[in-house]
């Protein structure tokens, strides 16, 4: 599944969107799932050599046009 970092100037960080059905949309809360593992698997996946959780929505916030995948 392609994955992007959107929202931030710089593009190693921002918040977390998966394309599906080729709408892009912003990863919602995983619950239940360990967040800094993904954040990790996420950043490899995009090239970076180890990744880091942030509060994604709260410092990149999604504009009110982006959906939210749960």
């Amino acid at each position: 599944m392609p994955v992007r970092l959107a929202g931030a100037s710089d593009p190693a960080q921002g918040r977390l969107e998966v394309l599906r059905q080729g709408i892009w949309a912003a990863v919602g809360d995983a619950v239940g799932f360990n967040q800094a593992a993904m954040a990790e698997v996420v950043c490899r996946q995009l090239g970076y050599t180890r990744g880091l959780l942030s509060l994604g929505l709260l410092f990149f916030p999604k504009p009110s046009a982006v959906p939210v995948w749960h």
